[in-house]
């Protein structure tokens, strides 16, 4: 097993999600839907989409550990926030990408912070 699979499987343990529930399953398929890409670019996108994911459930059970004991009807209403906000996160990341190359890093912490404030706001009952 991979190190990415146990961490993906630890994640899912974590938060007792099954596979049809994680958010960069949207992001991917909004990120490979976005333009006529090559096979090649298709499978950065997606490795970039599933690094975001991951990124972003991370960043959200470490700052909200609540969502471990939280209801599925809860977590699940913080995961379709998060996808619902993960077309503009995707295009912001892009965009600035292309714009500020030098600030890569920046940039994808932004599009992360972006998927989990929208998952936070959820939890909070915002």
């Amino acid at each position: 097993m991979s190190c990415y699979t146990r961490h993906q499987k630890k994640i899912d343990e974590t938060l007792g999600f099954g596979s049809e529930e994680r958010v960069h399953v949207l992001v991917i398929n909004h990120a490979t839907r976005r333009t006529a890409m090559t096979p090649t670019q298709t499978r950065n996108l997606e490795t970039l989409a599933n690094q975001l994911g991951t990124a972003a459930l991370t960043t959200l059970i470490r700052l909200r550990p609540e969502i471990r004991t939280a209801s599925d009807e809860l977590r699940e209403a913080a995961c379709a926030a998060m996808r619902a906000k993960s077309r503009q996160a995707i295009d912001e990341l892009l965009d600035d990408g292309k714009a500020c190359p030098w600030m890569a890093e920046t940039v994808f912490a932004s599009a992360v912070m972006t998927l989990v404030n929208a998952g936070i706001k959820v939890l909070r009952g915002n």
